[in-house]
């Protein structure tokens, strides 16, 4: 593509996650639509809604997290940033639960 400005290659996919707001709220649900290794992009209802910073819930109840920073807004949609390292909790299924290769 003409203009691409990404560093990472990205993997569309339709995958459920959920937003943490770290605020003892509720969860989120959002769609990952597409995720490299520094960033995705989620399908979300109110997305203005949605702070700056969440930890993105990427599997099941002890699955893997990603901290993010909100890079764009759109419609329903979310750009993200990845700002630390994935955490993984211990477990196969954690482990299988997403992986990026």
């Amino acid at each position: 593509m003409d203009g691409e400005k990404r560093k990472d290659h990205r993997q569309p996919l339709k995958y459920p996650a959920k937003i943490d707001l770290g605020d003892d709220s509720p969860h989120i649900q959002c769609l990952l639509t597409d995720v490299s290794a520094s960033g995705a992009r989620v399908i979300v209802e109110s997305p203005d809604k949605i702070p700056e910073r969440f930890t993105l819930l990427l599997a099941a109840e002890h699955g893997t997290q990603r901290r993010c920073k909100v890079k764009w807004r759109e419609e329903n949609q979310l750009g993200l940033v990845f700002i630390k390292p994935p955490v993984e909790k211990s477990g196969p299924r954690a482990r299988a639960a997403f992986s990026i290769r």
